[in-house]
Order: structure tokens, then sequence, then C-alpha cells
């Protein structure tokens, strides 16, 4: 090896390939590493395989013919999994080599069950054909879109006769190891990837050995330290994040969703996952593109950000429709709402999340939620140690999908001193007027210059709800609202700068203006924190139109407005945005 290409062995287990579409994301996953790498790859049985080939084994040794019927049974699943993976196209050769091993594997049962015993050195022959089935059949799919080449581990790695548990002689097998993968690469190129049968070895005289289950990690291990491999990987597959150890915590459960600060941490683990994942976010305005640059190139992660054609500012849509790579921005016909609509149909589809790991970023999320009640503690934090107030303050925030507020709230739960709340909405007032009435009727969203709180059916109004018992009386206690119009947003933006030269997006200034009217209707003056949301520049029309001002562009944001735009427009229908999510999966 000259070096010069970094070369990395990535192991699978038996779960990674258990059925064709777990061989599919394998594939997708060993494609792009191979974009930059040289890779090998080692492979274990299909999941269960091995069992069933020591069983069949056993079985045959007791002459009993039922053995036959195991046979079959992991004969089909071979089969089956070539029809799957390759359909009418599959290559006779690819067909001929499963067949010449099932026969072999046949014919070997047959002989047990005629001499009725099978010692240690029959087992370790039967067993290694669960690595020989599984390691051809990866390697043919592989083969479809790049050169790969099937390799018996056999070839080179050489042991003693410990037969079911062999040792490896390594001063044998090392330089056999360079010798074969020279004159494999000789032959075919650097490029080809190698699929290599993990878990099996042979004697020096050429007897089949196997090197302990879960051998194919070692397999993996003596491949790369032969050839001096950069990384030698050991991916496994699991159902997902845990929310603790389960050797810990026997209560430990898997995650229905993380949020993006906590799926940026994960991106490491998943990593050690055959599937990646796919976050789907509903945005009216910043959150989008606070997720797409998060996640931004971050490896096994894939972003698809919904967002309402027209109804949000350009400079928004820039930051999240500019970046490509793993980003997609998919612009929908219609509301906020509809995007969260489809975002929540895609969440709760199972035919969906069978085919890829689905969570959402956005506050559907609870995971989302979590990290802002920080924020409050905070604010406190400095009202207290700034400006020297003891006294327990309003919070004033601007609420949409009202994320923000229910963390507020959980902050104020969890024992954060907060006196109570006011929730600013723009003319989408529904949470008002259910405050008021005691029923909310979900309302089609109207346009507003504070875009990002165009919501008509908040999905966290369902969250307070329960938080209160859904006692309406209980919520009023903690919470009031009110709503403030485009004319109202225009005159608070104005009248902060012209008392104070600090300039207002839309959002916040109607948190501000809200709590003005709040301190008309307040007997004594409590201090008062309110929720700032954006960055003014963002929105230079309305400000503009408020104060006569152009807002300087942060270097991040006039960098947003020079790319170039990339977005997949949608109708606001479930079956287009469904089928755009598995066309991406292919």
């Amino acid at each position: 090896m000259d070096g010069k290409i970094r070369m990395k062995v990535m192991k699978f287990g038996g779960s990674s390939v258990a059925a064709p579409r777990h061989v599919r994301d394998v594939v997708r996953i060993i494609l792009n590493e191979g974009k930059r790498d040289q890779i090998v790859v080692v492979v274990s049985a299909f999941q269960g395989i091995t069992n069933q080939l020591l069983a069949g084994a056993r079985l045959a040794e007791k002459g009993d013919a039922s053995y036959l019927t195991l046979f079959k049974q992991i004969a089909e699943r071979h089969l089956d999994a070539l029809d799957a993976l390759h359909g009418k196209g599959k290559s006779s050769t690819v067909c001929s080599l499963i067949e010449q091993h099932l026969t072999e594997l046949h014919d070997a049962l047959h002989g047990i069950s005629l001499l009725r015993h099978s010692p240690p050195r029959a087992m370790d022959l039967i067993a290694s054909f669960g690595e020989r089935l599984s390691a051809l059949t990866l390697a043919s799919f592989i083969n479809k879109s790049k050169k790969s080449i099937y390799v018996d581990s056999r070839e080179f790695v050489v042991t003693d006769d410990q037969f079911m548990n062999a040792s490896v002689n390594f001063a044998l097998t090392n330089p056999q190891t360079k010798k074969y993968f020279e004159k494999l690469y000789k032959t075919n190129g650097k490029n080809c990837i190698a699929v290599v049968t993990g878990f099996t070895g042979v004697t020096e005289d050429g007897r089949t050995t196997t090197i302990g289950r879960n051998g194919s990690d070692y397999s993996a291990a003596i491949v790369g330290a032969a050839l001096d491999v950069d990384v030698v990987e050991i991916w496994t597959d699991v159902d997902g994040v845990l929310s603790a150890d389960p050797r810990a915590v026997s209560s430990a459960f898997v995650l229905p969703s993380l949020s993006y600060e906590e799926a940026m941490e994960m991106s490491y683990f998943l990593e050690r996952q055959h599937r990646d994942l796919t976050i789907i976010v509903a945005t009216s305005g910043d959150t989008g593109s606070a997720v797409a640059h998060g996640f931004f190139n971050v490896p096994h992660i894939n972003v698809f950000i919904l967002y309402p054609s027209g109804k949000i500012s350009r400079l928004q849509e820039q930051q999240m429709t500019t970046l490509g790579g793993n980003i997609t921005a998919v612009e929908v016909e219609g509301t906020f709402d509809d995007c969260q609509r489809l975002v929540k149909q895609a969440l709760n589809d199972k035919d969906v999340q069978k085919e890829r790991a689905l969570t959402t970023a956005n506050s559907i999320n609870l995971g989302r939620l979590l990290p802002q009640v920080t924020y409050y503690d905070w604010g406190l934090i400095q009202l207290r140690e700034k400006f020297k107030q003891e006294e327990q303050p309003l919070v004033v925030v601007p609420s949409g999908n009202f994320g923000n507020l229910t963390a507020a709230v959980y902050a104020k739960w969890m024992g954060c001193p907060i006196r109570s709340f006011v929730a600013a909405t723009n003319a989408n007032d529904g949470v008002l007027h259910y405050l008021h009435s005691g029923e909310f009727i979900p309302r089609a969203s109207i346009q507003t210059y504070s875009n990002a709180m165009d919501v008509g059916n908040p999905s966290n109004l369902a969250r307070l709800q329960f938080l209160y018992n859904n006692d309406v009386q209980h919520l009023r206690q903690d919470i009031d609202a009110v709503s403030i119009s485009d004319e109202e947003t225009l005159q608070e933006i104005c009248a902060t700068y012209e008392t104070t030269s600090y300039i207002l997006d839309p959002h916040t200034a109607v948190g501000v203006a809200a709590a003005r009217r709040a301190m008309e209707w307040m007997s004594d003056a409590p201090p008062i924190i309110v929720a700032a949301t954006a960055h003014p520049a963002k929105f230079p029309d309305v400000v503009e139109k408020a104060i006569g001002v152009e807002v300087p562009l942060p270097a991040t944001l006039q960098e947003a407005v020079n790319r170039p735009k990339h977005s997949i427009k949608i109708r606001g229908r479930y079956s287009e945005w469904k089928e755009l999510l598995n066309q991406s999966n292919t």
C-alpha cells in the first residue's frame, strides 16, 4: 500500500444485513464512504442464520430429517434477498455462486446425517456458510453501482486447529493478507470494494475454522492490522437512541425524538448505526435556518425543511434554501399549518418510519423545548445580578406555535421564580380567544409582518392544556394573552428606536408592545422580561417601513443573500410529500 489513499475497514453485523432494506441502507453508507476512502468491508451472516446453521447440523447428527426444513428456510431467505435486491436484473453468475454454496451446504448436512456425527471441524464448516452467503449477496448488490469483489477470508486468515474457537497465526496471516490484497488491487484497481467474510479462517492444511462467536469483529481487526489501514469501524444496528444505559436503568426506552442540539451530539453515535437519521421540520421562519445550519454537513443526518411559499422573508428563505448537501428545502404551497400537518402525518406514517429513522426539530419535538427552559433561568440570573431585581418578573413571550412559551412555563413549574406570563400574538389570536371563552377553535393562519408567528393551530397549546389539567381557569392564573396588529408592530419598532436607538425585529416588537399593554392593566409594576427572537436585518422591508433605516447585514446573512436558492416546490398534499421522502430514500 502506498499510503496516499486513506484506507478504512468497515464491519457490519448480522442485524445490519438482516433484510434487503437493511442491505440497501448498508450499501448506501459504503458507497458514500467509498467516494473519499478506500474501503474494505467485513460482514457477518444474516441475523439468525448462524444459529439456524448450527441447529441444522445438530438435527442432521441425530438423523432428524427436519434439518432439511431449516436448510430450505436458509436457502429461501438468501434467494429471496437476491430477488428483492436485484429483481429481474440479477446476474446469472451471482445466482450460480449462491446456488453453488447452497448445494455445498446441503451436501455437508447430508454427510453429517449419514454419519450421525458432527465433530467441531464439521460444525465450523457448516457455520462458515452464513458469512459466505452474506458476503456474496452484499458484494453483488454493491457491484451494481461500483466494482466489488467477494473475498473469502479463508484465503489468508490462518489459524490453529482449535475448531469453533481457533486462534489466529499472525506470522502467517499478516503476510498472506498483504499479498492477497496487493494482487486483488493490482487486478481490479484500488477503487474496488472488497467484501470479506468475517468469522472464518483455515488451518495450514486447508480445513475451515471459526474464531469464536462475534468473531467477525475480530476479523475486521485482523484485516485492518495486516493492511495497516487508517480506520477500523465496527458498525452495529440498534432501534434508536435510548434514554439511558439499559444496564444501569431497567426502564430505559427508545427516544421518540431529539432536539437538534442533542442530535448534533448523537451524530457521533449514528456513526455506529447502519441507518441515517432524517430530521423533518416545519418552519414559519427562523427554526428552519437554525436547523439547516446546525446540521449542515453533519454525517449520517439528512434534513428536510418545509416552509410556506411566499410567507417568510427573503433572508429567512435564503438561509435555509442555499446550503444544499444534506439540507433539502421544501417550499409548500400553503400556510405554516399545512407544513406542520405534513410533518405530523409523516411522523405517524408507519410505512415511512419503516424505511428511515425519522424525527423532528421544531417545537413539535419536546426535546426542542427542554434546552429553552434554561434561557429563562439565565434571564432571571441576569435580572438579579445586573439589575438587582429580586421581585418575580412578568415574562412576555412572542408566540406562534407556543413552543417558547411552553418552555417558559416548564421553567416556572420546575421552580424558576416567575410571576406570570403574557403570550404576545399577532393577528393569529386563537389562543387569546381560547383564554377568554374557554373554547379553542383552530383557524386558518393570517399573514402578518411577524411571519414566524403566523400559526392558526399551535401544536403546543395541547401541552399547556395537559399541564393545567385542561382547566382554562387554572391556566389563566399563569398566562394571559395580547394581540398586536401590524400597525402596532410598526409603531413599536419606531418608538423603541426613537427612545433607545435599538432596532427591534417585528416579532420582538410584538412582545415589547404586549409588555406595554400589560403594564397598563397591572396595578403594580413588576420587572418584565421580553423574549427577543430574531435579527432585524432579516426583515428589511418591515424595519425600513417603520423607521426609514436600512439595517446593515451581518456577514453571515450577506453570504446567504449571495448564494443561489435551491428548493423543491410541492402542494400541501401528503401524497406529494410522502413521494418526495420515499424518492430521497432510494
